[in-house]
């Protein structure tokens, strides 16, 4: 099957539709019935199929519901939700009126100003939790709300609600597609003809940062990426197991790299936990940041070496990607350096955006010696009972971190060793737990220079949170927050 590319993402998406009518376009586990808007327990949602005609047939129904809405070229409209099969075709639905896409990342922690939504006066929510924090705060702008989910109208209770916004004016993506049907009427050809007419130049897609990305640009990366993968890939058997927001610029190039392919893009229910996905789909393809290759690699670290361990990687590989990934396309900061031998070996190409670096942040000692956080941090991580770790010395005499345990592992060494405690906070404290944390410590200084080792550490009750801000929503370490929300904790470790 050939690869597509075209001058701009709607004309692509309609040869491939034109192409490859029939052909699976997206595997997913529905959470809830698309026809009756009725819930499906996680228990008896199954692998579901959908083609691309059928996906160009919900496309275009939402567009001309977009079009009743009263939405012009040009405009933004605001996506705020997870990667779903849902918000697939949301998007498509958007271009399909050559307005433009504005995605918020599903795990923003709040809607802390009216800039959140850039003056949109369609905002399109994935669940409950959206939906929510949409009406946090007054949007002066924003007329109507599109809720994905169906369910979510049942959740989130009119009394939660902080807006005087009318719930009125809150419809499901059924009742937007059923808005749709009556609008075709009045000029079934209009989807295609947006879709066609629409301008390498102009803007399809907003980024987080508020920065635009036109129609010619994402083509060219998508291009690019396709040309990266080079002749091994097989256009009609690659899958690629879905699990970046809209709101992730590589997360769109993921969605046209499967259109200009044709192949099968899936869904799981939680991106979050993508485990049994991977086991399922068994995909050939994954579109991802670091931290989930990273987290695979620390996973197999924390087995403890031994000479087997070169042996054992594939295998261990297998069973967290399943057996079929042949390409790791991986964009963002850069991979930690010895995790890239672990996946080549293993038969996993990888196509690093961004060159794999020691660490992107350094802290300078007061001694004027250079560190590296994230080479110690990951060092630490290495130890299974370890969950998160923050390293701190910047100007300082000597290096500390905090750290947070894994709670059941705790709790499991709190019964094997017979500590009786009240309070999770009092258990970390106490001696035994302090003693236990200090040896893996120990452990991981050895090899280090005398400048680099960890000298004091905290440990924390509470893990760092997205929610909080201590983290990114990719989970990576927003240093400056931490430090700054925990400078009483780094500073009692510098005292004398």
């Amino acid at each position: 099957m050939p690869v597509i590319l075209r001058a701009t993402i709607g004309q692509m998406f309609l040869a491939r539709v034109e192409s490859s009518s029939t052909r699976t376009a997206f595997r997913y586990k529905p959470s809830f019935n698309f026809e009756t808007g009725d819930p499906v327990p996680p228990a008896q949602s199954k692998w579901t199929d959908l083609s691309f005609r059928r996906f160009y047939d919900r496309a275009r129904l939402a567009s001309f519901g977009l079009l009743s809405l009263g939405v012009q070229p040009g405009e933004k409209v605001t996506l705020f939700s997870g990667t779903r099969v849902g918000a697939a075709f949301s998007e498509m639905a958007i271009l399909g009126v050559r307005a433009t896409i504005h995605a918020i990342h599903p795990l923003t922690a709040t809607m802390t100003a009216a800039a959140d939504l850039a003056g949109a006066r369609i905002a399109i929510a994935g669940n409950s939790e959206q939906l929510l924090k949409l009406l946090e705060i007054e949007h002066p702008k924003l007329e109507k709300i599109v809720v994905i989910d169906p369910g979510a109208m049942r959740v989130a209770p009119l009394r939660q609600w902080k807006s005087a916004f009318d719930p009125k004016n809150i419809l499901t993506l059924q009742a937007l597609i059923e808005l749709g049907r009556r609008e075709e009427g009045r000029g079934p050809a209009r989807f295609n003809d947006h879709l066609q007419a629409a301008s390498p130049n102009e803007i399809a897609y907003w980024t987080a940062d508020a920065t635009p990305l036109t129609h010619a640009e994402l083509i060219d990366a998508t291009a690019d990426l396709i040309n990266q993968l080079g002749t091994g890939v097989r256009a009609d058997r690659e899958c690629a197991l879905s699990l970046l927001p809209p709101s992730d610029l590589f997360g769109k190039l993921e969605a046209l790299v499967s259109t200009s392919l044709g192949s099968v893009r899936a869904f799981g229910r939680d991106p979050s936990k993508p485990e049994r996905d991977f086991l399922d789909i068994q995909p050939t393809l994954l579109f991802t940041r670091p931290k989930l290759l990273e987290n695979a690699y620390l996973k197999a670290e924390q087995q403890g070496a031994s000479p087997l361990l070169d042996w054992l990687r594939p295998r261990r590989r297998t069973r967290e990607f399943g057996s079929r990934l042949r390409y790791a396309i991986c964009e963002g900061e850069p991979l930690y350096p010895e995790s890239i031998p672990f996946f080549e070996r293993s038969g996993t190409q990888l196509i690093i955006t961004s060159e794999p670096r020691e660490a992107q942040e350094i802290l300078v000692l007061e001694t004027g010696e250079k560190i590296s956080p994230r080479k110690l941090e990951r060092a630490v991580l290495r130890n299974r009972p370890i969950h998160q770790c923050v390293v701190w010395g910047d100007r300082k005499p000597f290096v500390t971190a905090l750290i947070v345990l894994d709670q059941k592992q705790v709790l499991a060494f709190a019964t094997e060793n017979h500590i009786l405690f009240s309070e999770y906070s009092e258990l970390i404290k106490n001696q035994k737990v302090m003693f236990w944390v200090e040896k893996m410590i120990e452990r991981v200084n050895e090899p280090l220079a005398p400048y680099e080792r960890i000298r004091k550490f905290l440990i924390l009750p509470e893990e760092l949170r997205i929610d909080r801000d201590e983290l990114t929503p990719d989970s990576e370490i927003r240093r400056e927050i931490v430090q700054s929300r925990y400078r009483t904790e780094f500073d009692k470790l510098y005292e004398a």
